[in-house]
């Protein structure tokens, strides 16, 4: 071939693969749902977590698996996987859940980022959620809506009237220095002058000076006087009075700031309804 008619040929190929690289190619579009079906996927990872009749999820999936967004009623080897609450809340920030809705009320737990909680009521205003506590202690407690999203049919839920003011009728004061050879402890008297019976009580003692806490719960409420077993009264009744002993201590407290944290409920195991304070004192 004349060499003129080799180079137009090869200017006619580079040509052509240029027009060939310059062809348009349809980019792919984002998923406009993909942060949803991020968001359950994790609420289908955490079912584990909520309950423990929950099916685990596999923790390899296949390729093929992962492009298919998870549905809450599939089925794991024949086994339906057990479904969300009706109505759930997460959290963007660990929060706390209280004994009311409002930061003056006593902690009783908190719902961690990544776990999920079953919404039973609301407030007025909807700006808390009567949530079923994630943590052991009282059934339950309210969480803020400040970092809450909540899942599902809220208005099935009704309205829930915060809990009575039973503190101001309950009074908690401190009522002596136990001890017994190389054992120190406080004893704390408890007035009921509300109309409820108390049936169990947690109760966190802080040494201010050394920093050394313990903490006990009872359903019942012990007290020990000096070196004898102790004994428990098995619940406090409406106008009642019953004093209680704090955890021992190994050392000599007389003369520390003592920080004292008590709850009582109106049900064994810390259930029902629940009132809590805080005492401050030096024995």
């Amino acid at each position: 071939m004349p060499k003129k008619s080799s180079i137009t040929l090869s200017i006619l190929l580079l040509w052509m693969e240029a027009l060939a690289c310059g062809q348009s190619v349809n980019a792919p579009v984002p998923d406009p749902n993909a942060a949803s079906t991020a968001i359950v996927e994790t609420f289908i990872a955490l079912q584990a977590q909520w309950t423990a009749t929950s099916i685990p999820t596999e923790t390899s999936p296949s390729p093929e698996a992962s492009t298919a967004t998870p549905d809450a009623s599939m089925t794991q080897e024949g086994t339906e996987a057990a479904a969300l609450p009706a109505v759930y809340v997460s959290v963007s920030v660990d929060t706390f859940c209280r004994l009311g809705p409002g930061k003056e009320y006593e902690k009783a737990g908190i719902l961690l980022v990544g776990e999920i909680a079953e919404v039973v009521g609301r407030d007025a205003f909807g700006q808390f959620w009567y949530i079923r506590n994630p943590d052991i202690g009282t059934e339950y407690c309210w969480i803020s809506g400040q970092y809450a999203t909540v899942e599902g049919n809220v208005l099935s839920l009704f309205a829930q009237p915060p809990p009575s003011n039973l503190t101001s009728d309950v009074e908690f004061t401190y009522d002596g220095l136990g001890k017994c050879r190389d054992r120190w402890w406080v004893n704390i008297l408890i007035q009921n002058r509300s109309s409820s019976t108390f049936k169990s009580i947690s109760m966190i003692v802080l040494d201010g000076v050394t920093n050394v806490s313990r903490s006990i719960t009872f359903t019942g409420f012990p007290f020990t006087d000096r070196c004898a077993s102790p004994n428990s009264v098995g619940a406090l009744a409406s106008d009642k009075k019953v004093t209680i002993s704090s955890p021992e201590y190994p050392y000599n407290i007389v003369g520390d700031e003592m920080h004292v944290s008590l709850t009582l409920c109106t049900d064994v195991d810390l259930k029902g309804t629940c009132v809590g304070d805080k005492l401050v004192f030096t024995p």
